[in-house]
């Protein structure tokens, strides 16, 4: 027996790469469908209820591609892959760390700072604003 439906081949919106991995959305989402994903390189895929699909796990630097696929009842099955995505390089990382300290936003750099591995943590060049505002909160108290 064939399907009666036409298979849902899923459309992505342009990727956008994150610490370790990238993030998308699947611009022709149907929550009727069933919806999974895989990722190359040890990259582990989560798809939200509203189709914004998260790639994480993946080192510094290194490309991944998502294939995601459909199901539903009496449907055929419907899959693509992503392009080849590179997660963010150290340097790119620290940027964004070094960004947030020099636009003053002092509790998520430090917060994102934290996170950081000790080389991503090294490349950030004005660390020391950062601990200089803390020490001046410190002493104010």
């Amino acid at each position: 027996m064939s399907p009666a439906g036409a298979a849902l081949i899923p459309a992505f919106s342009l990727y956008t790469s994150t610490a370790d991995g990238f993030t998308f959305q699947i611009s022709n989402y149907n929550p009727a469908f069933i919806w999974a994903g895989t990722a190359t390189n040890g990259g582990s895929v989560n798809i939200s209820a509203s189709g914004f699909v998260t790639v994480s796990a993946l080192g510094v630097n290194t490309a991944s591609v998502a294939t995601i696929s459909t199901t539903q009842n009496n449907y055929a099955e419907g899959s693509t892959n992503t392009d080849s995505i590179m997660s963010l390089t150290n340097s790119e990382v620290a940027n964004i760390v070094i960004a947030l300290i020099s636009n003053f936003d002092w509790t998520n750099a430090r917060i994102a700072y934290d996170l950081l591995t000790s080389t991503q943590q090294g490349l950030v060049t004005n660390y020391a604003e950062l601990t200089t505002h803390e020490t001046f909160l410190l002493k104010s108290d």
